[in-house]
């Protein structure tokens, strides 16, 4: 154990109820992950979060609309932050140990793209990104040398095919093709009708 570690971090207890086994722990983050994306839509389909897409999309269109582009990107790096400082937290008290090699650059690497093949505008996109490249290893055991291969390939073909991530790639395939079916169904009456 080296000078950075810190171990013996006690087991999570909130008043009387201590979370010291694997199935109320799994109950704890999950209803904290619920909790968090309920707040998280709620704020996407808030006036809030309508100023924060536009600043996503144009800093200065955004500024236009009246946006206060400073003060909205101090608020949701602290409103990240505190996401970030609650899952940490849950982590230190479930493995009761922490320690910074555990968070490196290749972890972060794998957050990240998480994140784009999910789908970077899309809470859902995010979750169900994580959830696929957490699972997909697990699947691609059947191939014992080329599991590495076949994982990067996955991951290339859907940035290639659906540059905007997974989720909002597929909901822009059904939009457009319900669109273009409907257009189509015009169309026909139109030729009826004549």
């Amino acid at each position: 154990m080296s000078q950075r570690d810190l171990a013996g971090i006690p087991s999570l207890a909130l008043g009387g109820l201590v979370f010291d086994d694997e199935i109320s722990y799994h109950y704890l983050v999950w209803g904290f992950a619920l909790v968090l994306c309920t707040l998280c839509l709620n704020l996407i389909r808030s006036g809030v979060g309508r100023g924060l897409a536009a600043l996503a999309e144009d800093e200065e269109a955004a500024a236009v609309l009246g946006v206060d582009t400073r003060l909205s990107k101090i608020k949701i790096f602290v409103l990240s932050a505190v996401f970030a400082s609650l899952a940490g937290s849950l982590y230190a008290h479930c493995f009761n140990f922490v320690n910074p090699d555990t968070f490196g650059i290749f972890a972060s690497v794998d957050f990240v793209i998480m994140v784009v093949v999910g789908g970077m505008g899309s809470i859902w996109g995010s979750i169900f990104g994580a959830g696929l490249l957490t699972m997909l290893p697990e699947f691609l055991d059947i191939f014992e040398s080329g599991k590495e291969i076949i994982h990067g390939l996955i991951l290339v073909l859907i940035l290639i095919y659906l540059p905007r991530g997974l989720v909002t790639g597929i909901r822009d395939l059904i939009i457009t093709r319900r669109a273009r079916k409907r257009a189509r169904k015009e169309a026909r009456m139109v030729a009826q009708d004549a």
